[in-house]
């Protein structure tokens, strides 16, 4: 099956909140399909992108593209897309990745690690979020960079069984 092509929209400047829902709803008036974030230390995206969302009706909403190393926990990344894509009545679209920034790790605190090791944990990280949509049952995982015992009722999202998934890379030249 061919998909259509869609653009997008990948905001991050704003002034104020009605600016911000503005910028959304024009956004959508124009016919863009989907309305993104970047995902840097300095940005709110979860809030962002609600804010978009509640803003338009047919607008996909999404991160281009959360950083998981940033987030650093897979369940609170899955818990908050499930509530967004509730809140959105389904228009969520997940991207994730494994972050690029340097020096956003060395102001926040979190080692910059060699590209391979943060694929690694990327991978795992992205088993998690898949195993949180899975189930209503506990989450239980127990890997190399995640150890998770999650016994809270879970989020369920809109979409079924989960967000659609995409995984965005970049890098910095220095």
């Amino acid at each position: 099956m061919v998909q259509p092509f869609r653009f997008g929209v990948i905001a991050e400047h704003f002034r104020s909140a009605i600016d911000w829902s503005n910028l959304a709803r024009r956004a959508e008036e124009y016919g863009y399909d989907s309305f993104l974030v970047p995902h840097h230390i300095f940005h709110a995206p979860f809030t962002l992108l609600t804010a978009a969302a509640a803003a338009t009706t047919s607008l996909t909403v999404g991160a281009s593209v959360f950083n998981i190393d940033i987030l650093r926990d897979p369940v609170f990344l899955a818990t908050e897309a499930a509530s967004l894509d509730q809140l959105s009545n389904g228009r969520l679209e997940l991207g994730l990745g494994f972050g690029y920034v340097r020096e956003e790790y060395r102001q926040v605190g979190i080692p910059f690690e060699p590209t391979d090791t943060r694929i690694r944990r990327f991978q795992e990280a992205l088993q998690v979020v898949k195993a949180y949509y899975q189930s209503d049952d506990p989450l239980r995982f127990d890997g190399t960079y995640y150890k998770i015992d999650y016994q809270m009722e879970k989020i369920r999202p809109f979409q079924q069984p989960h967000p659609p998934i995409y995984i965005g890379g970049g890098a910095s030249v220095s």
